[in-house]
């Protein structure tokens, strides 16, 4: 049982740096977008000149969502990407917060019933979270990772065939969890 919301990733390929990030261009949509428009791209978030960070394009809500950051680095003729896989920043924060927010009933006042509150709410607030890791974490770790071996071991982006960088092949690919 993984509870630790953080994996590694790394992926070997043919195509060289340039036409890497021209690949994740096409298949990544701006971060931000109107609820009721869904964009075809597999991925959300911003791309650099060597770098990325994105999350899958889902229509539903999950906090728990991988947040992928990588780097795009040249390996002989082709490209590694250096990803890591983790909880969205800011939704760390939050559940910092809001379980520091219920421990503060266990110092507010001695009385049984504070303490009860704070050790229940504490309670309630571990399983949530472990669930969310275990129910919304991981199992979307493995479509991301799919979906960019995929991307790499194609021809083309999965939403725009008309930018794609040719011959896009998968050579190798590493997983830490």
């Amino acid at each position: 049982m993984k509870l630790l919301p953080y994996t590694t990733l790394t992926l070997d390929t043919d195509l060289a740096p340039g036409d890497v990030i021209k690949l994740l261009r096409c298949n990544v949509a701006s971060a931000w977008r109107l609820p009721w428009r869904q964009s075809e791209e597999p991925f959300r978030g911003k791309v650099r000149t060597s770098s990325f960070s994105i999350f899958r394009n889902i229509n539903v809500r999950n906090s728990f969502l991988p947040f992928l950051r990588g780097k795009v680095a040249p390996r002989g003729s082709g490209s590694t990407l250096r990803i890591s896989m983790t909880l969205h920043p800011f939704v760390v924060l939050l559940v910092c917060l809001i379980s520091a927010y219920v421990a503060s009933f266990y110092g507010i006042d001695d009385t049984l019933a504070c303490r009860v509150v704070a050790v229940v709410g504490l309670g309630i607030i571990t399983i949530f979270n472990v669930l969310g890791i275990l129910i919304g974490f991981w199992p979307e770790v493995d479509k991301a990772k799919g979906i960019l071996e995929g991307l790499l071991a194609t021809e083309g982006p999965v939403a725009n065939n008309s930018q794609s960088p040719a011959g896009a092949r998968q050579v190798g690919l590493q997983s830490q969890r």
